[in-house]
């Protein structure tokens, strides 16, 4: 599994990443938007540009190709002068980012989460983390197997953790997660009767049963 990001070049030492194409579009276009231009040209790079076009069809165009074209093609918006000759351009391209992958002593579905909740730390998208036992000798639990961890954040970070590994499941080879007084299934959630937990608690599949122990 791997996260698209879009980007525009403009002027070689310019770019900026988005992760939606309409953004990406809309803020490359304009770095090459002026009053007194008449038309643009839009097409893959190294090939016919085509026809001029007015400044929002030749985005539409743009967006077009961004979104269905593989990763990795570049689009070139090009502006033109009176006589339609090429006089300032920018670029867009899709790319494919791998998913951030820890090393930890859990499964591979925690390694991937654990990555995940680092990149969003460091970025500054999640508040105060830190992590308690993966590998835990508890006969009822998962630790035992390798296969959980207990994430402490500020509530609203625990809760952008919690959203990540749903929306994620088969990647995160997810079991179930514990949070406040409710446990998560794929399909279900219910109170939880344990103790109340003020930190995320996720369980994923293919523990390594006893290893822990």
């Amino acid at each position: 599994m791997f996260d698209t990001k879009y980007l525009y070049i403009y002027n070689e030492d310019r770019s900026k990443e988005y992760e939606t194409v309409r953004f990406c579009i809309n803020a490359g276009a304009n770095e090459i938007k002026k009053d007194w231009e008449i038309k643009y040209r839009v097409g893959v790079a190294g090939e016919n540009l085509g026809m001029p076009r007015d400044f929002q069809p030749a985005k539409d165009r743009a967006k077009s190709l961004l979104r269905y074209k593989p990763s990795g093609v570049t689009i070139v918006m090009e502006r033109l002068d009176t006589s339609n000759q090429p006089v300032d351009k920018v670029r867009f391209r899709k790319v494919t980012v791998k998913p951030p992958v820890a090393t930890t002593e859990g499964v591979l579905g925690i390694d991937r989460m654990v990555g995940w909740v680092n990149q969003e730390s460091r970025a500054g998208r999640l508040d105060g983390v830190r992590y308690a036992g993966i590998c835990v000798c508890k006969p009822d639990s998962d630790h035992k197997d390798c296969a959980a961890v207990d994430i402490f954040a500020t509530w609203a970070s625990m809760d952008k953790i919690e959203k990540e590994f749903w929306s994620k499941p088969d990647y995160y080879n997810a079991k179930y997660s514990i949070l406040r007084s409710t446990i998560r299934f794929y399909q279900s959630a219910q109170h939880y009767t344990g103790d109340y937990h003020a930190h995320n608690h996720l369980s994923v599949n293919g523990g390594k049963p006893g290893s822990a122990c």
